[in-house]
């Protein structure tokens, strides 16, 4: 944190926040006794995504760098190749699928997890291989796995997959905004209620999707 510039007193003032930090688990209606968190951070926690943009940011910089020499995907519209995407703690890479870009991949995230002593999620971390080309026998992890054509899985909120039906994706939503309208449904809301939840839950979540 200090070679990127932040100062001794606001690191020592974050981790303030989060070296003393406790959580109780609920259990069949009642709180069970604090515990003191070492390893993550709160669900919830405002100020978690702030950090988390720290990270991603240094990671997308450091994949970009020519040090890595790894080749994205060129589009026509980008100025640029285009390599990776962050959200929060979720990240996405696109690279040209050939085995030794995978393995400068590899390489990049180890160097990354040693500098920052962050750790990339195996068991949540899976690859689409697109073309017509046979996918390789490259595997950086035993828990790393293709997802095959025709399957999908949920990332962001959304189904993402390679030549998924498009009823995968519609039945996905709409079962999302039932199960939203059936909770509000049995609360008795007056019509300025409904009409609020129409705005926030069924029409956020439709705009979402359609912007992803």
């Amino acid at each position: 944190m200090q070679k990127m510039g932040f100062a001794n007193r606001w690191i020592n003032g974050v981790s303030s926040l989060y070296k003393s930090a406790t959580s109780k688990v609920m259990v069949a209606g009642g709180k069970e006794p604090a515990f003191k968190l070492s390893r993550l951070v709160r669900q919830g926690c405002p100020m978690a995504p702030f950090l988390f943009f720290i990270y991603a940011e240094a990671m997308s910089s450091f994949l970009a760098a020519e040090s890595t020499r790894l080749n994205g995907l060129k589009v026509s519209s980008a100025a640029q190749d285009v390599l990776d995407s962050e959200f929060a703690d979720d990240t996405a890479v696109f690279i040209q699928g050939n085995v030794s870009n995978l393995s400068k991949l590899e390489k990049a995230l180890e160097i990354f997890c040693v500098a920052s002593r962050a750790k990339l999620n195996w068991y949540k971390t899976v690859g689409f291989w697109v073309g017509n080309s046979s996918i390789p026998g490259w595997s950086p992890h035993p828990y790393f796995q293709w997802i095959p054509e025709g399957s999908s899985l949920r990332y962001l909120g959304c189904q993402v997959g390679i030549d998924i039906p498009r009823e995968a994706q519609i039945v996905h939503v709409l079962n999302c905004i039932h199960r939203k309208l059936l909770y509000w449904s049995s609360k008795g809301l007056s019509f300025a209620g409904r009409i609020i939840v129409v705005n926030q839950v069924l029409l956020s979540t439709i705009w979402y999707v359609t912007s992803c």
